[in-house]
């Protein structure tokens, strides 16, 4: 048996001196060559590199996102204190804004029992020019600021009541006049108009005796445009 070893050990000598490129597979009682172990580096070694550049290509990419987000959040910290800054800024200039002399004032006014709504727009009165948003609001006590500029002011203000322009038109000494008529169906004198009632109709006198009743500056406008 020592002589079998002896032998086979002779062989395996023999071989790995006159081959070193042949080597025995474990189990397998086959021999790798030269090439074919160079071949199984090379593919160890492209496996190692690849998987190396995947996992240094995902920590670049998490590095770059992490990098957006970064810069994300900066730039919307950013938007957020310009925008503060601008609001201030805004806030500051109106509050120093101040009323033109030509500027235009707006006044709207809506009646809760007649349900009207009476708007009206004038030139600034001498006595607000110059004046602040403040200002305007203690001038115009109980009157709400619809809007503020150096060049409009609008004020809006509720009331009980009817408004002013609620008109009975009458035949008063052979002229057309005009009456208001208060919450209380009082009439209050407006004015007497240059149209003469002798010339009018019959039907138009019967009316005007009674007293015709007309809503509204505008309505009253044509009414009296009729008899003209």
């Amino acid at each position: 048996m020592n002589k079998n070893i002896r032998i086979a050990d002779n062989k395996i000598r023999k071989i790995w001196t006159e081959n070193p490129s042949k080597l025995i597979l474990k189990g397998s009682g086959k021999y790798m060559s030269k090439k074919n172990i160079i071949i199984t580096c090379l593919v160890i070694t492209v496996a190692i590199l690849l998987i190396f550049i995947y996992y240094l290509i995902k920590s670049y990419n998490r590095n770059d996102i992490d990098s957006n987000i970064s810069e994300e959040i900066i730039e919307q910290d950013d938007e957020k204190v310009e925008n503060k800054d601008e609001n201030t800024i805004s806030a500051s200039n109106k509050e120093n804004e101040i009323i033109s002399p030509t500027a235009k004032l707006e006044m709207e006014q809506y009646y809760k029992q007649c349900g009207h709504t009476i708007q009206e727009e004038y030139d600034v009165p001498e006595e607000i020019v110059n004046m602040t948003e403040d200002d305007i609001k203690k001038y115009y006590y109980g009157w709400e600021i619809g809007e503020f500029s150096k060049d409009r002011v609008k004020i809006y203000k509720e009331n009980e009541g009817i408004c002013n322009e609620h008109y009975i038109i009458k035949d008063d000494d052979e002229y057309i006049t005009i009456y208001n008529k208060n919450i209380d169906g009082e009439e209050q004198f407006v004015r007497k108009t240059d149209i003469l009632t002798k010339y009018l109709p019959e039907e138009d006198l019967i009316s005007l005796k009674q007293g015709v009743e007309i809503v509204g500056k505008q309505d009253l406008g044509s009414f009296l445009e009729d008899f003209e």
